[in-house]
């Protein structure tokens, strides 16, 4: 039978005021390289949301998944006036908040090559609570409800808000996102109803039946420049004639504004030229 041996172990007693103290002069950060027992003093087993970088401790800022998405089937529509269907990534490039006209506040994201609206994201709530709406318009094709989709590239985006308007630079295209009621439309700033349209030439007079020196305007001048963010230019014509009572009367203000295309998408927009007719009814011009 073994004999009994004698041991040192005695319990802590925690009135001593004994304590240990540790003087760590250089700390360097955590190490998960070995085992916990056998971490160095200047280093720590676990330390979170903080980094050794640029030999500093730097604070790592936590993240939160706050959308998650699938690939989306979308259709996009060709110049031949035909569409394609395809298929959309899931690679998210971009998420701003804006005010629209209704003074309304939307929240859009710019996922793959599209526009979605993002419903139900707000503070407190989980991702799983929010819902992606694409940003396209509905169309029957073949008897079957599609969505038509413009197409952004599919790399990281800018945007800038402005006039209750969110700008965005697509990569490929200039786009404006506007509200109309509680919908989001997505145009490009080209073919947009606000966008300005330059009067490149003003003074154009109808010298048939005024001689130059009766004139207002003798000779065409040149106004606005050509901008890139429109096909359209304006060319405004003085004509300095009213038909009253049947006489022909001088007047240096009536005029004629010319929508015509710079650079027009395809051959049928040539034809599609408006004419603004200041201060005369259709009667009135000879």
């Amino acid at each position: 039978m073994p004999m009994p041996r004698n041991t040192t172990f005695k319990h802590y007693d925690l009135n001593e005021p004994k304590k240990r103290v540790l003087t760590v002069d250089k700390f360097m950060g955590v190490d998960y390289g070995i085992a916990q027992l056998q971490v160095a003093d200047y280093h720590a087993v676990d330390l979170q949301n903080i980094i050794f970088k640029d030999r500093v401790n730097q604070k790592r800022h936590g993240w939160q998944q706050l959308l998650k998405t699938t690939p989306t089937t979308y259709y996009v529509e060709n110049i031949d006036g035909t569409y394609e269907q395809k298929t959309n990534t899931t690679n998210f490039n971009g998420i701003w908040s804006f005010v629209g006209s209704n003074n309304e506040i939307y929240v859009v994201a710019h996922i793959g090559k599209l526009m979605y609206r993002v419903i139900g994201l707000g503070r407190g709530n989980n991702f799983l609570d929010c819902k992606l709406e694409l940003i396209a318009t509905e169309k029957i094709l073949n008897g079957e409800l599609i969505y038509v989709a413009k197409e952004l590239e599919d790399i990281k985006t800018q945007a800038f808000y402005g006039n209750k308007r969110l700008y965005i630079l697509g990569g490929n295209k200039y786009y404006v996102l506007i509200t109309n009621d509680n919908s989001l439309i997505l145009r490009e700033v080209e073919d947009d109803n606000d966008t300005y349209i330059p009067t490149t030439t003003i003074g154009i007079v109808a010298k048939n039946n005024l001689s130059d020196n009766e004139s207002s305007l003798s000779h065409a001048t040149s106004l606005d420049d050509v901008n890139l963010l429109t096909q359209y230019r304006k060319n405004k014509l003085v004509t300095g004639l009213i038909n009253d009572s049947n006489e022909l009367k001088k007047t240096k203000y009536n005029d004629f504004e010319l929508d015509t295309c710079v650079n027009p998408k395809n051959i049928t927009d040539i034809n599609n030229i408006k004419i603004t007719i200041n201060s005369l009814t259709e009667s009135e011009v000879e």
